[in-house]
């Protein structure tokens, strides 16, 4: 939070080796800290509908998550879409 607070970020992303409890506490503090700072995260299925809520962009957590969180870093940042 101290970083959130002294630096500019173009987005976060929090990931799912984050316990579920603490990333909707730092999703909480943070979109209260910076409303419009971008937000992804990064979780199970399972998870899925108590993030929606909270960020900007949700990916799935599966075998191969690089793709889906470049894709939602892209939709973030306006990039059009193939």
């Amino acid at each position: 939070m101290d970083l959130a607070q002294k630096r500019h970020f173009d987005a976060v992303v929090l990931c799912n080796s984050i316990p579920a409890h603490l990333r909707e506490n730092m999703a909480r503090e943070l979109k209260e800290l910076k409303p419009n700072l971008p937000l992804v995260m990064i979780c199970t299925a399972d998870e899925k509908s108590q993030f929606r809520s909270l960020a900007d962009e949700v990916v799935i957590a599966e075998h191969g998550v690089s793709q889906p969180l470049i894709e939602a870093l892209s939709k973030l940042a306006g990039e059009p879409e193939d």
